[in-house]
């Protein structure tokens, strides 16, 4: 979670996207590498999703890095009604080159779906620009 919301930072431009980690720490093996294919996690903190309100969002995306997670854990109704849920699932799974290109592709579809999310309410549903 955090390296999509680094990414997402990174990628952002003028784009104005808030941003919330949550969910359980990241691998130690990747957490560790990070700053070898340039992420910085240091001023990204990660919360509870317990702690964040689904309605402060439009978007939630589920990281499943293959470790069970999914069957052990279950959101809240809640967050799959947002305008944007994703589940992405992770192929790489500790090398941090590998982890970080795979998620900055994923972001880049991501911002896509922001920008005709955007464009969709600024001209109105049932209409075109």
């Amino acid at each position: 979670a955090q390296i999509a919301e680094s990414w997402i930072r990174r990628l952002r431009d003028d784009r104005k996207i808030g941003t919330a980690s949550a969910g359980v720490e990241g691998s130690a093996d990747t957490l560790a590498n990070l700053d070898e294919v340039g992420i910085d996690l240091s001023d990204i903190e990660t919360v509870n999703v317990d702690d964040l309100d689904a309605d402060d969002f439009d978007t939630a995306v589920i990281l499943d890095l293959g470790f069970g997670l999914e069957s052990t854990y279950v959101l809240a109704d809640s967050w799959e009604m947002r305008d944007i849920y994703l589940k992405w699932a992770l192929r790489s799974k500790s090398v941090a080159s590998e982890v970080s290109a795979e998620i900055q592709g994923l972001v880049g579809g991501l911002l896509a779906r922001f920008d005709e999310l955007a464009m969709k309410r600024a001209c109105g549903k049932g209409t075109s620009c």
